[in-house]
């Protein structure tokens, strides 16, 4: 997803992750560097924060990104549900989600394309990593293999919708979000 990013042109690329406790949170920070490295962009001060996995941890960390004397043009979520806390953050601040910022979430979440823009995020192929998984239980269970040897990454794909797009020209470098007017957008009941 941050090599995405990149290719739209963005330069200023934060991450909202999980607790690093998490395997799968440690893999999307480590994927977000990476991405980041290969597309040349080096990580900027305060553009990673660690958050719960929740609407709220998304809107408390979109916040404190946008609180910062350069806040990014684009941010990747670790999570669809971080990332719809996040787009609330951005709507309350003034601005539109995948205009002024763009954002990506993770898991493929069906209310992501109900949203106003719809959510871009990477889709994991869970039908086919559940079928996988039955069958590396069963192998396990019949004494056929450890469970140490039944570990296996299943590569997630992109689905574009209408939070990621090219950084909007009008919104300036170092931009201030004091004294921008609110947008009342009530996201699924949350309030902040």
């Amino acid at each position: 997803m941050t090599s995405y990013l990149a290719s739209l042109g963005h330069r200023r690329i934060a991450h909202i992750g999980g607790a690093p406790v998490y395997n799968f949170a440690r893999q999307r920070a480590d994927g977000w560097k990476r991405g980041l490295k290969d597309a040349g962009l080096k990580e900027m001060a305060g553009y990673a924060e660690a958050t719960e996995l929740s609407f709220e941890g998304g809107n408390a960390a979109m916040k404190r990104l946008l609180a910062l004397d350069e806040p990014p043009t684009a941010v990747c979520c670790v999570s669809d549900v971080v990332a719809i806390g996040a787009m609330r953050a951005v709507r309350d601040a003034g601005y539109l989600p995948g205009r002024e910022i763009s954002l990506v979430g993770y898991d493929g979440l069906e209310i992501g394309s109900l949203l106003d823009p719809p959510l871009t995020t990477m889709s994991q192929p869970l039908q086919s990593a559940g079928s996988r998984l039955a069958e590396m239980l069963i192998t396990i269970v019949e004494g056929k293999s450890m469970p140490a040897d039944n570990q296996e990454l299943f590569r997630a794909s992109l689905v574009r919708r209408g939070t990621a797009n090219p950084p909007c020209e009008g919104v300036p470098e170092g931009r201030s979000i004091t004294g921008r007017q609110s947008i009342n957008s009530n996201i699924g009941g949350f309030e902040s």
